[in-house]
C-alpha cells in the first residue's frame, strides 16, 4: 500500500522521538518503539507497562544479549507475549527483525495523570479549555504558564468537565505531564482513591 504525502504528514502527528529516557516510560503512547540503546529497558518491564505494545530490533552485542534475557524473563512471568516478528531489509539490503510484544499486565501511571502533545502545546490547549468555558485552575507554577520547566508537570483543577479535557487529551499522544482532578474526585481524577480537596474548598478555589 502506498501512501500519500499528505497521508503521511497527518500520520506524523502520531509519532514523537523520546529524547530522554525518562520519556519512554512518562507517555500515553500505545505503541512503544525501542531501538538502539533504548532496547535495555526491556528488561524493567515498569518502563513500558503503560503501552499496549512494545516494538524492539536484537542486536547481537552483549549488551542488548542481556536485555533480550530480560525479554524472556518478562515473557515467562506473563508481563508481555509475543504478538508477531517482522522482517525488513535496510538500505544495504541487510534482513532484520522487529519483535511486537503485546503488553499483558497493562498498569497506567496514576489515576489523574495525563500526557499533552507538545504539538498541540500548552498554550493550544489553554485555548481550548477558555473557548470550552471548562472552568479550571493551575494549581503549581501557573506563574510561568504556558512554560514548564523540565521533569515538572502541570496540575490542573476543574469543575466536572472532565470529558471535555479529556477530549483535547485524546487528540495525539502526549509527553508533557499533566495531573488532572475534579471537584467530585470522578474516577480517573483521584488521589490516593479520593477527591484531591474536599468539594467545598476545590469549588471555593475555582470560584476565587
Amino acid at each position: 500500500m502506498e501512501l500519500e504525502d499528505e497521508q503521511i504528514g497527518n500520520m506524523s502527528d502520531y509519532f514523537f522521538d523520546y529524547v530522554s529516557p525518562n520519556q519512554i516510560f512518562k507517555n500515553n503512547a500505545e505503541v512503544l518503539i525501542l531501538s538502539g540503546s533504548a532496547v535495555m529497558y526491556l528488561w524493567d518491564f515498569s518502563h513500558y507497562r503503560h503501552a499496549n505494545h512494545v516494538v524492539w530490533s536484537i542486536g547481537w552485542h552483549f549488551d542488548q544479549l542481556v536485555e533480550f534475557t530480560g525479554w524472556l524473563r518478562n515473557i515467562f512471568v506473563g508481563n508481555i507475549k509475543q504478538h508477531c516478528i517482522l522482517e525488513y531489509s535496510d538500505i544495504t539490503g541487510k534482513k532484520n527483525f522487529l519483535f511486537v510484544d503485546e503488553i499483558i499486565k497493562r498498569n497506567i501511571y496514576g489515576e489523574a495523570r495525563r500526557y499533552l502533545s507538545p504539538r498541540l502545546g500548552i498554550d493550544e490547549f489553554l485555548e481550548y479549555l477558555g473557548g470550552r468555558s471548562v472552568r479550571y485552575v493551575v494549581l503549581r507554577w501557573f506563574e510561568n504558564m504556558p512554560v514548564i520547566e523540565e521533569g515538572e508537570d502541570i496540575d490542573l483543577l476543574v469543575h466536572d468537565d472532565v470529558k471535555i479535557v479529556e477530549e483535547f487529551f485524546a487528540q495525539q499522544p502526549g509527553l508533557i505531564p499533566c495531573n488532572l482532578y475534579c471537584v467530585s474526585g470522578l474516577p480517573g481524577t483521584q488521589y490516593q482513591d479520593m477527591a484531591y480537596y474536599p468539594p467545598c474548598l476545590a469549588i471555593q478555589i475555582l470560584e476565587q
